[in-house]
């Protein structure tokens, strides 16, 4: 008795049958295994990945955890395998019958489109691609591997989570959110099982194979895809209107999940029998307001977009930290709010310092901002009740110019997100002096020159993204040798890891001419 089968048919065979009985499809000496797994151990991408222990199944295929050789680091492989189609192990090959071909090659081809839409993205509460391809006859996608535990996971272990905690998992997501869609798409499949919370108190959004492009105020036909206890009214239609609003809904029915330890009815429930959800006794926190809008069925009752949503939360001034740090209060510079004055004081002369080196007119909506006590209305500056600057986010903001060495006077500052500008320049060694940063993100720039040692000194960095700019030279060994350092992105440059590979290749180099192939 074997469990073998003909990847064709499906039919059992026999091991040495030369051809299957039922179909007749010829087979291969290794053609029919009785496995869907890669074996532990086995190589990616010419020995680049190695493929571990199997994390979990889905309706996308399989996820393993793997090895990145070249970083050194723990990561998550995701292997198209779909459990829609008639797919089988032939060899360590994926294949399907050839009337599913098509319909693979559209699978495959939607899994890297989605691969890209992540990497595209640099918010925190996103998971990070690191690189994507196709071998095996099928795709993979490498990712951050995430330790912790789904949303969903936390709820069925301790029922529902503390009104604080909703609100920092809220914060995070908004966050997210707000720049996936920004960049014209939808996540259309927020749910507790899509959410990843890390030791490091993160709140990650995964699986982006729902995701789809939107138009603004536009009827669009897409794939009915939902969860319903977690879906929008229009997501259950082909052809309607979808918004940011729809991910709003989303995130409501997720958030109330979290909060009363169970789901709200379902939206095609209360269409048919005019049921509500319930809000625990006792005075509304601002909190349950934000979610009864979030859950409204028709969608212009709704907030309309992230920043909306964010606002009736009122998370920008509530006390929001991770678990696993001390709590600290904090403000939310906007201009929905009142104004937080920044004190005269060395963070204000380093913003600005940056303000007048990167074109600064470009992320002010005021042009007399310097001369007010308030910083009044930009959104991108976190300041603590002492007035110091932890988080300064100024992605994708036309900024230009070089960076100033005074960015080093923001020693509280714990977020540096730069990414998506066109700063030019060197990266200032001054950066280093910024001891409590734990992200730093100058990604896709026009930085040049080597990366400073000194950001080696950063203890407490674990998150580095520094790839598309023309940086050169070795990574400093300070950087190697990080311990915390989690993520270190630098694809899109002229850098090389400063370790035996590297003296190998110089030593090639010299011996053989290298100037013709450099």
């Amino acid at each position: 008795m074997t469990d073998a089968v003909c990847p064709f048919c499906q039919s059992p065979v026999q091991p040495g049958q030369g051809a299957c009985v039922s179909c007749g499809a010829p087979l291969a000496s290794d053609l029919a295994v009785p496995t869907r797994y890669l074996p532990p151990g086995h190589a990616l991408q010419q020995g680049k990945f190695t493929v571990g222990r199997v994390l979990g199944e889905g309706g996308f295929g399989i996820t393993y955890k793997g090895a990145h050789k070249d970083l050194k680091r723990t990561v998550a492989i995701k292997e198209l395998f779909p459990s829609d189609l008639s797919a089988v192990r032939v060899g360590i090959h994926v294949a399907v019958p050839e009337a599913q071909r098509d319909d693979f090659r559209r699978a495959r081809d939607s899994a890297l489109k989605e691969a890209r839409v992540i990497a595209g993205f640099q918010a925190r509460g996103i998971v990070d691609v690191y690189d994507m391809f196709l071998e095996n006859g099928t795709a993979y996608i490498v990712m951050e591997y995430l330790e912790g535990q789904t949303l969903e996971a936390w709820l069925e272990q301790r029922g529902r989570l503390p009104l604080d905690e909703v609100r920092r998992i809220a914060q995070e997501l908004c966050d997210a959110l707000s720049e996936v869609h920004a960049r014209q798409w939808l996540h259309r499949d927020i749910k507790p099982a899509n959410i990843i919370l890390t030791p490091e108190g993160r709140a990650v959004l995964i699986d982006f194979g729902s995701a789809r492009a939107f138009q603004e105020d536009r009827t669009q036909r897409h794939t009915r895809i939902l969860t319903a206890q977690y879906a929008a009214p229009e997501q259950y239609s082909t052809e309607a209107r979808f918004g940011p609003y729809t991910d709003v809904f989303c995130l409501g029915a997720t958030l109330y999940h979290a909060l009363t330890g169970a789901p709200p009815p379902q939206a095609i429930e209360r269409l048919q029998n005019g049921s509500a959800p319930t809000w625990p006794a006792g005075d509304p926190d601002p909190l349950h307001t934000a979610l009864q809008q979030a859950l409204e069925l028709r969608t212009e009752d709704r907030p309309s977009t992230m920043d909306a949503f964010r606002d009736l939360l009122r998370v920008r001034n509530a006390k929001v930290t991770a678990p696993t740090k001390p709590a600290r209060s904090t403000t939310h510079v906007s201009s929905r709010h009142s104004a937080s004055v920044l004190p005269q004081n060395k963070d204000r002369a380093a913003l600005e310092a940056l303000y007048r080196a990167t074109n600064g007119a470009s992320w002010k909506r005021q042009a007399n901002w310097l001369s007010n006590a308030s910083l009044g209305t930009w959104e991108g500056i976190t300041v603590d009740n002492a007035g110091r600057v932890i988080e300064l986010r100024l992605s994708s903001n036309q900024l230009s110019g070089t960076l100033p060495a005074a960015l080093g006077q923001l020693t509280q500052l714990q977020r540096l997100d730069l990414a998506s500008n066109r700063l030019s320049g060197s990266i200032p060694a001054a950066l280093g002096q910024l001891g409590r940063l734990q992200w730093l993100s100058l990604t896709s720039n026009q930085l040049s020159g080597p990366v400073p040692a000194e950001l080696g000194r950063l203890s407490q960095l674990r998150w580095l993204y520094l790839g598309h700019n023309q940086l050169s030279g070795a990574i400093p060994a300070e950087l190697n040798r990080s311990a915390n350092l989690k993520v270190l992105q630098i694809e899109g440059n002229q850098l090389l890891q400063n370790n035996k590979n590297r003296a190998a290749l110089e030593a090639l180099y010299r011996a053989t001419n290298g100037a013709s192939w450099k």
